[in-house]
């Protein structure tokens, strides 16, 4: 498509709509956009536009279209969706109905694997579109007090899954797709297999966990504070346990995904390191946005709805222990007094209801032990043949007991264990005594990542339905 014959539409006037539309006039490409408040536009001299000021990698005036009701749609070859996901039922639910043939939906930073929903709702309407997701935003972006948006350097990577209008156009849809965003941003983009690994690729959910649950006094006060300057060793010790999990249920599903430190070398373009010493290189830099000043802050609710539980009940399926994740859930849902388990409607829409052990037909009472029903005054009758390596610690196996399950001893020591069997950020676990190795930082499970995923029919289904047309074509 010649670049004179796009029309871009963008749903979402915050930080990362505008910085969108910012990136997009450096390549004359001025989009419309849609917003339920758009309170961040400016009036513009034309009443059919509106305007903002940047400031940082995009100086200037940034003038759009203003788009009043979603029927407009229907005019748009492609379409941005920088909603929050507390947005997404809301938003999307009405703008279903004006997606037609031959577009191309994107959604920025995709959490819950929203554009397999997006274009499943345009197909039960007859119409075929390309929905694509990307694994994080553009770039990263703040208001600042005086209502300028203060945009950081394009991101060097952005991981990016696009599902195919039908199996016999998926090399197509991958060419298009991908040529429309290269044109659009530059050379940044990696086609993944599946639109699950550029979802669990975001880590947006993990990282505003971890930053957030210990300075939820500060939130609750009103405090201004900097998000990356008070991101210290305790933050980054949660971080990290959280970037283990989700590495490892990614690893389970079959992809290797970068980590939370590649990702902020990245994104902020500083060294690598301990978490805690690159956040503070992002504030050096001036990078880093002020931490939220409210409880009610997009980073509790939607990261947690549409990411935490996401990747949670995505976890349970696959049969992939994330105590750390689902403490943080659970710790946020007392502080709260909400059940943030029970507020994404992409869940029920999207994943089977059933959890392991009824995948696999096993009785759902009393405790799941490895995918076992079991009453929990008999696991101390159970022999190590009948428990799942990945429900035990190290300090809970003798390595006889390893050998009778089909691993041999030497999986046990750390030195022993290659580097592309664990997550980077694991690395440096090979240079400790397996006997200091506390349960939480290496479980059994992440040594033995050869053992096979919990396989079921609705589970097979979710990852073809998921399968991006680059792995089709």
């Amino acid at each position: 498509m010649a670049q004179h014959d796009y029309r871009v539409a963008i749903l979402g006037a915050g930080p990362i709509g505008c910085a969108t539309a910012a990136f997009l006039s450096q390549q004359g490409i001025k989009a419309g956009m849609w917003s339920p408040t758009a309170r961040r536009l400016q009036p513009h001299e034309h009443p059919d536009r509106a305007q903002f000021e940047c400031v940082g990698a995009v100086n200037g005036t940034v003038v759009v279209d203003r788009i009043v009701g979603l029927d407009a749609l229907v005019d748009y070859t492609h379409i941005f969706v920088c909603l929050p996901g507390s947005l997404y039922q809301r938003v999307l639910e009405d703008a279903a109905q004006y997606w037609r043939t031959g577009q191309t939906v994107i959604v920025s930073g995709a959490l819950s694997l929203v554009p397999l929903w997006i274009q499943n709702e345009a197909r039960s309407r007859g119409a075929a579109i390309t929905a694509v997701g990307w694994g994080t935003t553009l770039t990263t972006a703040h208001f600042l007090a005086d209502g300028r948006l203060h945009l950081n350097a394009m991101r060097q990577r952005i991981d990016m899954a696009c599902l195919a209008v039908s199996d016999h156009a998926a090399a197509a849809t991958s060419t298009n797709a991908y040529a429309d965003c290269q044109a659009f941003f530059g050379n940044r983009f990696m086609l993944v297999d599946s639109l699950l690994a550029s979802t669990l690729a975001n880590i947006n959910p993990i990282a505003h966990a971890a930053e957030v649950i210990p300075n939820l006094t500060r939130m609750d006060r009103g405090e201004p504070w900097q998000l990356f300057a008070h991101f210290t060793g305790v933050v980054a010790r949660m971080a990290d346990a959280l970037d283990r999990e989700r590495l490892a249920l990614a690893r389970r599903l079959g992809f290797e995904l970068p980590t939370l430190a590649q990702h902020y070398h990245r994104s902020y373009h500083v060294p690598q390191g301990p978490l805690n010493e690159m956040a503070q290189a992002i504030e050096d830099l001036g990078a880093g946005p002020l931490g939220p000043d409210r409880l009610e802050h997009r980073y509790v609710l939607e990261d947690v709805p549409f990411g935490l539980v996401f990747q949670e009940r995505l976890a349970q399926m696959c049969g992939v222990d994330s105590p750390m994740l689902s403490s943080c859930i659970t710790l946020l849902e007392a502080i709260y007094e909400r059940s943030f388990r029970s507020e994404n409607f992409l869940i029920t829409a999207l994943l089977p209801a059933q959890t392991p052990r009824e995948l696999d037909g096993s009785p759902s009472a009393g405790m799941s032990v490895g995918g076992m029903s079991v009453d929990e005054s008999s696991v101390d009758k159970m022999s190590m043949e009948e428990m799942s390596l990945e429900q035990m610690s190290l300090e809970q196996m003798s390595t006889d007991d390893i050998s009778a399950n089909g691993i041999s001893a030497d999986h046990i020591s750390a030195d022993d264990i290659s580097a592309d069997e664990m997550p980077l950020s694991e690395t440096s676990l090979r240079d400790k005594p397996s006997d200091e190795i506390a349960p939480y930082e290496l479980s059994i499970h992440n040594l033995a990542q050869r053992a096979a995923p919990i396989r079921s029919a609705p589970l097979d289904a979710l990852l073809a339905s998921c399968r991006s047309a680059r792995a089709a074509s």
